[in-house]
């Protein structure tokens, strides 16, 4: 699911850093952001109050977790890593949960709900979503998506997508 190869100016953010594992713009993650990828892919399966997104940040309880892009080669991109981080640390996050969620992974099918399936593949895509859905436990809705698209089997693409739920008398 993670490529663990992040941006170097990401890797730089940490205090294990190795400028020997750079190659060209990306690096190999350091031992603290790996740490934190296994401590997620624990989570999967489990359920969480969710407090909103914001670009490629997800808050979790009390948790913030930063979806990091692997640029690949200047053309195609994947989710490279996640990092992990207190949520008093950031701010812009709904101070309340607006929804209680599951998180689920496209690669492991013992973690999605009964009565659930991934959303079908759009038109466009040539290829599958690999990465993960924050469903809501009552209906499902899918309030985020973070992972790597198939636009075509050649050039795939970081993707961390937001999507809130429309007020029902909105609609």
């Amino acid at each position: 699911m993670f490529t663990r190869s992040i941006k170097d100016a990401q890797a730089k953010k940490q205090h294990d850093y190795n400028e020997d594992d750079e190659f060209g713009g990306s690096t190999f993650i350091p031992k603290s952001i790996s740490d934190d990828c296994d401590e997620y892919s624990k989570l999967i399966g489990c359920e969480f109050d969710f407090h909103g997104a914001q670009g490629n940040f997800i808050r979790l309880n009390n948790v913030v977790y930063e979806f990091l892009e692997d640029p690949d080669d200047g053309y195609r991109s994947h989710l490279g890593a996640v990092r992990i981080s207190s949520a008093s640390d950031h701010t812009g996050f709904f101070p309340n949960p607006i929804s209680k969620v599951i998180l689920v992974s496209t690669d492991s099918e013992e973690t999605w709900p009964d009565n659930w399936t991934p959303p079908k593949k759009e038109v466009y895509h040539d290829g599958p979503f690999s990465g993960f859905f924050f469903l809501d436990t009552d209906d499902h809705h899918i309030w985020a998506k973070i992972g790597t698209e198939y636009g075509d089997s050649y050039y795939p693409v970081f993707i961390s997508s937001y999507n809130p739920k429309i007020p029902e008398n909105d609609t």
